[in-house]
């Protein structure tokens, strides 16, 4: 059994006993400081941490190993390029999105 109406369906309820005109002043102050403002909140992401989700997932781990295991296996140039790969593909993503917003 529901006891108790829910916030947004009072709300509802008020609104429509208003008329075509609108609110008056003193009912939007008071929904104002009852409600607080009608108005979506950014939310902040690091962009470091954004940046560092490139590397993250099973192609930029692949490349990894592939970094890991050339640079034990051979001269370095393998596994320079291969890192060289890397980076340029999370740099290249990272700004490919950033651009997209």
């Amino acid at each position: 059994m529901l006891s108790e109406v829910p916030s947004h369906a009072r709300a509802h309820e008020e609104a429509s006993r208003h008329s075509a005109d609108g609110l008056t002043q003193a009912d939007a102050e008071k929904r104002l400081a009852q409600y607080g403002p009608n108005e979506i909140t950014e939310k902040k992401t690091n962009e470091f941490l954004k940046f560092l989700t490139y590397f993250w997932g099973p192609i930029p781990w692949m490349i990894e190993i592939a970094v890991i295991l050339s640079g034990v296996s051979s001269t370095g140039w393998i596994s320079l390029s291969s890192l060289l790969l890397l980076c340029s593909n999370a740099v290249v993503g990272f700004w490919g999105r950033a651009s997209g917003r």
